[in-house]
């Protein structure tokens, strides 16, 4: 049969039958992700990144540990809050600038984000017009390693539908529930938790927090979707034939629970602690890591269409869509009294 040299669109030329299967294709995968074509092709798409990403580093051990998105010329930038969490003191690196003193403004629990300010006058905010359907198969590109002042990208494709991705409530008092009736009462409490610090004691009942009667699992999980890490709440309980109050500290599910790990978890490598309960995410495909989350995710002209946000295995990544990236950064900025 007759071959013909094919050119993509990319730029990458490949050697194909016009009527065999795709399992013909002869070019090794190395180089459709790594070659010459590939990197010219990338080249303005890393300045992009270059401008538009921002670089997280601990303090203490002056390593890199999560990316973030610039989402304002004076110095706002979104990053993981959750990663964030796990620091200290942080340091923040905007191309080749250095921010020593950065401040956390504002957190959102529902988006794991943090809202972080950064000394900076002239910075270039990600680009969020994207206006067209992002279908699967569309090309993305998002932050790899980092050197000191250097971003390395990773292309990939976006892997599946846009969609909610369900789980449990981020903050915990710290208590197992036994529901018996209308009647909920503590089973058991986790060691160095809020409750167990508050006090709190097995075989409790439940009558209400922050003064909302608590008569199932909803009621109370109701109110806690609506908490953050290091709020208290009011609790009031019957312990025998007396009523016992006392305010617990909440702390973030990963702090107080190990998330069960899986076999498929396991052969992963480093995922990140928080990867579901998200409202609606992309999922795409680009070789990434735990610590190269928080960055924007752009097309290959440059545009943005989200925001790295959790990567749940080893060949998935979530990221916030640009539209709810853009409607959150509105609402925190209205939050930290920059509205």
């Amino acid at each position: 049969m007759k071959r013909y040299l094919i050119p993509t669109w990319i730029g990458i030329v490949s050697l194909l039958p016009l009527s065999s299967p795709a399992s013909d294709i002869a070019l090794a995968d190395e180089f459709r992700r790594n070659g010459p074509a590939i990197r010219e092709v990338l080249d303005p798409v890393q300045k992009s990144l270059q401008d538009h990403s921002a670089v997280f580093y601990d303090a203490a051990s002056r390593n890199f540990f999560i990316y973030g998105t610039v989402m304002s010329a004076d110095g706002l930038i979104f990053t993981k809050a959750s990663e964030l969490a796990e620091v200290e003191n942080f340091t923040v690196r905007v191309g080749r600038e250095h921010f020593r003193k950065p401040q956390i403004i504002a957190e959102n629990l529902e988006w794991d984000l943090a809202l972080v300010k950064i000394d900076a006058s002239d910075l270039k905010p990600v680009n969020l017009d994207h206006k067209e359907e992002l279908k699967r198969g569309t090309w993305v590109v998002s932050n790899g390693s980092t050197q000191r002042r250097t971003r390395r990208v990773r292309p990939g494709v976006i892997s599946a539908n846009t969609r909610k991705i369900d789980g449990p409530v981020q903050v915990v008092l710290g208590v197992q529930l036994k529901i018996e009736k209308e009647k909920i009462s503590f089973s058991g409490i986790t060691e160095d938790s809020g409750a167990a610090e508050a006090g709190l004691l097995a075989n409790d009942v439940l009558e209400s927090v922050d003064g909302v009667e608590i008569k199932n699992r909803d009621d109370l999980f109701g109110v806690l979707k609506t908490k953050r890490p290091g709020q208290e709440v009011d609790i009031l309980v019957t312990r025998g034939e007396t009523k016992y109050s006392c305010r617990v500290k909440l702390k973030a599910r990963h702090k107080v629970y190990e998330q069960t790990v899986t076999r498929n978890d396991q052969m992963s490598g480093l995922i990140s602690k928080r990867r579901d309960n998200f409202p609606r995410i992309i999922q795409h495909d680009t070789t990434t890591a735990k610590r190269n989350m928080g960055g924007p995710v752009v097309t290959l002209d440059g545009i943005c269409v989200g925001m790295n946000i959790a990567r749940p295995s080893r060949v998935a990544n979530y990221a916030i869509p640009a539209e709810e990236l853009q409607a959150v950064f509105l609402k925190m900025k209205k939050q930290a009294g920059l509205d």
